[in-house]
């Protein structure tokens, strides 16, 4: 037997935990509800109904569009959003975390690849959806450009500009047929017919100590400043959440299972502004950022503070992420919004001799958690001859982690 060689199992010491210092996760990250409560939750609001698909379709006719794309992805390019951003969801019933929906006034379409077909077929209701096949590592979901080819000349179709990156449109704008256009839109339909729609969390956010940090708000930012102007560009958008996060050393609890929070951060040699919702603000978070040279601003405000700096300062580049919405590209013009490696991903990717020693230590915590579980798992199946499912063992890994 594979565990006959560890007589110790399930009975490790504290010793190691005790000795890893490593910041607790339970209070920071969300906790995804499970599955079945979740999807509950989402079918007695009326996601997957015959209703939010005929009120889709009445708003469609409203715009003038012929068809209405909806990706799964959140406006900072989330693989796993919060649940106010879960649209494709709402209107299908399926949750898996690649592919994206299509809706014409005679079909809706979902395009996903074969990791997702059996539980996209059970979310779904085949009287009102059909499954396409795709691929795992296309850009958009194989068959979707095939489709998108069907479509009769000088059709509009629609698609919220910040839920897409710029690949994405020009992927699709390739594919549309003579005379189409991809209408993109800061606006989302999705959301005039989620009448009940989640609304993002307000948790506060909380400093991440600098013992797990090892660097300060302020040498990052001093980092990222030198980077921008080496570049010959005047400021930097982040827009993935993780990336933020790392850079202003603050965590959140907006998203699944994540610690992030959602926000945008401009920076230039100058200036420094963070768009975050100030409930989530603490005045002892309020004094940290501002200590730091950071100052806050409501989340929906960058738009227009994006329009009056580029109004201000037409000859200075703002550099974006290669994952930043078209929105962002659109409102800054296509020759600021350029992809450039001046990221905090990339400054991130060097790690300080803190980082690593919580690596270490996160990794010796898990490794604990794991061998105990090897045990409870070598207990049951070879002492006990007891069949253990993968929900029961994935459930048990849990617990001990």
């Amino acid at each position: 037997m594979v565990f006959s060689c560890l007589p110790f199992l399930g009975r490790p010491t504290n010793a190691a935990l005790d000795a890893a210092d490593v910041p607790e996760k339970s209070s920071r990250m969300g906790a995804r509800p499970s599955a079945p409560s979740y999807r509950a939750a989402l079918r007695a609001s009326g996601a997957g109904s015959a209703a939010a698909l005929a009120e889709l379709r009445a708003l469609m006719t409203e715009n003038k569009l012929d068809a209405y794309v909806i990706p799964n992805e959140d406006e900072h390019g989330s693989e796993i959003p919060a649940s106010s951003e879960l649209r494709r969801g709402f209107m299908t019933g399926f949750h898996g975390t690649a592919g994206l929906a299509v809706v014409t006034q005679d079909e809706a379409l979902l395009f996903t690849d074969s990791r997702y077909w059996i539980a996209a077929e059970k979310a779904m209701d085949p009287a009102l959806w059909t499954l396409r096949a795709g691929s795992a590592r296309a850009l958009v979901p194989g068959g979707f450009q095939d489709f998108l080819v069907t479509l009769p000349a000088g059709s509009r179709i629609g698609v919220d500009a910040r839920l897409i990156p710029p690949s994405l449109k020009s992927t699709l704008d390739a594919a549309l047929p003579a005379g189409s256009r991809l209408v993109c839109q800061r606006t989302n339909l999705v959301d005039a017919v989620w009448t009940d729609k989640p609304v993002r969390s307000t948790d506060a956010v909380v400093v991440h100590p600098l013992k797990f940090t090892g660097r300060g708000i302020e040498s990052k930012l001093a980092e990222l400043r030198a980077a921008i102007a080496e570049a010959g560009a005047g400021a930097y958008l982040v827009t993935p959440l993780d990336d933020l996060a790392w850079l202003v050393n603050l965590r959140g609890n907006d998203t699944f299972n994540q610690p992030f929070f959602y926000a945008y951060m401009f920076v230039s040699a100058a200036d420094a502004v963070l768009f975050i919702d100030r409930a989530e603000v603490s005045p002892e978070v309020d004094a940290y950022l501002t200590a730091a040279g950071v100052r806050t601003v409501p989340y929906g405000d960058v738009w227009d503070f994006l329009k009056a700096e580029k109004a201000e300062n037409p000859k200075s580049a703002v550099l974006v992420d290669p994952k930043a919405s078209y929105a962002v590209i659109e409102v800054l013009g296509v020759r600021q919004g350029q992809d450039h490696p001046v990221s905090d991903q990339h400054l991130e990717s060097s790690q300080n001799d803190v980082e690593i020693q919580g690596f270490y230590n996160a990794n010796l915590r898990d490794g604990v958690a794991m061998v105990r579980w090897y045990g409870w798992l070598e207990e049951q199946v070879v002492k006990k001859n007891k069949v253990v499912t993968e929900y029961e063992a994935e459930r048990k890994l849990n617990e001990y982690r």
